[in-house]
């Protein structure tokens, strides 16, 4: 019988260290018999120096190593067959030898923008993923207190999310979203939403269904948004995400739109990102430190910027909830995080400055 999860995320080489910290999060608080598998997905230019990093990580995951599965694009875009004309061969064509910003190198999956292209895995995660929902998350997100199957899916069978009143983000996003699965932004208005960041959780089949119908219009999934490899302040018609995008797709599959889709409740996490106040970051601490906090959020970029004080709040909290086991192991952590994303923390420094 199938198990109900499979956990998602997303790695680039920045972030290898914090995944080891979600392993044993996930070791310590999730039951194996929740799971089906355990997906990581690798965005990254040089994949197989990531994969060699990853693999030791399997005993971090516990009783749930033999249930992880190591990805690369290749697994994950490569699940489907489409009938591409010639504007899509021709973008994927681009996308795969990085011609959308030729002047500039990212650090995704063929030099491409690794924020748009971990969008794009996350939703062609549903052709591989065997579990009956898809739990994303991003390597960030670090599980504290054990997590059962209440935490993400109502007793109807709905996931669970947010729902709210769409925002400043959401504004920004959705119009664009909207016209990738062919509904106008214009005939209705599109409400409630549900929030943009993880965890996210939703059917595997609705996944599979909506990066489905996306590429049957706009052709690969990996092309369609490597293309914001570009500037999208300058494209407007590429400022779609892979979150809003899913919204879209409830609002024209179902005629009761997100609430038939997700049910509005939603996992208490709670996270910092690399431009927190320290304001900001004493309260996510004070937060995490609560038994209600099933998951903390810990941003690769806040590794520069935490105190010595904050750091040690934040040891005690993941040594008390068995993730760590001294402070020194965060500590490494952290310094690891220092030193793969450097320029991104003297950025975050600079803005905190400001």
């Amino acid at each position: 019988m199938t198990k109900p999860f499979s956990f998602v995320t997303v790695v680039h080489s920045g972030e290898v260290p914090l995944l080891k910290l979600q392993a044993r999060g996930l070791a310590k608080h999730l039951a194996p018999d929740l799971v089906e598998d355990i997906l990581v997905l690798i965005n990254d230019r040089d994949e197989d120096a990531v994969r060699r990093e990853i693999e030791p990580l399997r005993a971090a995951y516990g009783d749930l190593g033999e249930k992880l599965r190591i990805l690369g694009p290749k697994d994950v875009f490569g699940q489907k067959p489409l009938r591409l004309n010639l504007s899509q061969r021709i973008r994927l064509s681009m996308a795969q030898s990085n011609l959308f910003a030729p002047f500039r190198v990212w650090t995704g999956w063929k030099g491409n923008w690794g924020w748009a292209v971990q969008q794009a895995m996350k939703l062609a995660a549903g052709y591989v993923a065997d579990g009956r929902y898809c739990v994303i998350l991003d390597c960030k997100n670090i599980p504290v207190r054990p997590l059962t199957l209440d935490d993400f899916v109502a007793h109807d069978g709905r996931p669970k999310a947010h729902l709210q009143t769409p925002g400043k983000l959401h504004n920004r996003w959705l119009p664009a979203s909207l016209r990738a699965v062919g509904l106008s932004p214009r005939t209705q208005a599109y409400t409630p939403l549900t929030q943009f960041v993880t965890p996210w959780v939703v059917e595997t089949e609705f996944l599979k269904d909506a990066c489905a119908h996306v590429e049957a219009r706009r052709g690969p999934i990996e092309a369609l948004f490597s293309v914001r490899s570009m500037n999208a302040a300058l494209w407007p018609v590429f400022n779609y995400t892979e979150f809003m995008m899913l919204n879209a797709y409830a609002f024209l599959s179902n005629p009761g739109g997100v609430e038939a889709v997700f049910a509005d409740d939603v996992l208490l996490s709670t996270g910092v990102h690399a431009a927190s106040s320290e304001t900001e970051i004493d309260n996510w601490l004070t937060q995490a430190a609560q038994p209600s906090t099933k998951m903390i959020g810990l941003h690769s970029g806040v590794a520069g910027v935490l105190a010595e004080k904050n750091t040690k709040r934040l040891s005690g909290v993941l040594i008390d909830q068995g993730v760590i086991e001294e402070p020194g192991e965060l500590t490494v952590v952290l310094n690891e995080l220092q030193n793969r994303n450097s320029k991104r923390i003297k950025q975050a420094n600079k803005r905190r400055a400001a």
